[in-house]
């Protein structure tokens, strides 16, 4: 087994050190088009989940009034449409919806 820290996975397929990857959708198209890679995202385009994202803030009163002030918005964020919309605007999909 080899490892190549630093280089995108998707780099690894353009330049044959590796076959395939398997990655989430959004973040290797975002690096295949950052990176103008020769390169495409095909296959089974199978969900195995959901991803989860989770945002760290300090164990303090002041990082819990952080966590629940940006959980509030991106709540309304979510409920008013925003959230799809920069979405679709800087992914060209909207990965708000399941």
């Amino acid at each position: 087994m080899s490892f190549y820290d630093g280089t995108p996975l998707e780099k690894e397929v353009e330049i044959g050190r590796l076959d395939a990857c398997w990655q989430g959708a959004i973040k290797s198209q975002t690096v295949i088009k950052q990176g103008n890679l020769d390169a495409k995202l095909m296959g089974a385009n199978t969900e195995i989940g959901s991803e989860i994202n989770a945002y760290p803030f300090s164990k303090s009163e002041e990082g819990k009034e952080m966590s629940d002030n940006v959980s509030k918005v991106i709540k309304e964020m979510h409920e008013d449409g925003t959230l799809s919309e920069l979405s679709k605007k800087w992914f060209d999909l909207d990965t708000t919806k399941k």
